[in-house]
């Protein structure tokens, strides 16, 4: 079989769900289907923990590692409500 021959892969059939704890850990939400950063409202399109937590590490991990859980949950809420609010 040649390479132009070759079936591609389909993501919808591969049971990738979000996972509520990722919204504590990077602080990503599902919005239609897809994970959506709370901090800075970008999208990763392949729903899965290392791309979340890829995006996290390089763009706001300096920022919010420092934060005690019961601080990390405060500002995860607030970061809900504002996403609510638009």
């Amino acid at each position: 079989m040649s390479l132009s021959q070759a079936a591609k892969r389909k993501r919808e059939g591969e049971g990738r769900v979000f996972r509520e704890k990722w919204e504590r850990a990077y602080f990503f939400v599902e919005v239609k289907s897809m994970p959506m950063c709370l901090i800075c409202k970008q999208n990763v399109t392949v729903l899965k923990e290392y791309n979340l937590k890829r995006h996290y590490e390089s763009k706001h991990s300096k920022s919010y590692d420092q934060y005690t859980e019961q601080t990390r949950d405060a500002i995860l809420n607030e970061l809900k409500k504002g996403l609510k609010c638009q």
